[in-house]
């Protein structure tokens, strides 16, 4: 699946998706376009990358090797 983003310089151009992070950090990309519309960089909500941590119990470590196929 192609991602439409909006270059520094107007244009727009079509990227997978894990190019965009890195087009972000050399601050090429002006906005980027999400299911909810457009996201400018410089100013609008962006996911975090791996900095939040998760407080809740650990649900997908299995303690019982019962299911395990030999």
């Amino acid at each position: 699946m192609l991602m439409r983003i909006r270059y520094n310089d107007g244009s727009y151009d079509m990227i997978k998706p894990w190019r965009l992070s890195e087009l972000i950090s050399t601050g090429r990309v002006e906005a980027f376009l999400r299911s909810d519309g457009w996201v400018v960089v410089a100013r609008g909500p962006m996911r975090r990358g791996g900095d939040r941590s998760y407080a809740g119990p650990e649900r997908r470590r299995r303690d019982n090797n019962s299911c395990r196929a030999a």
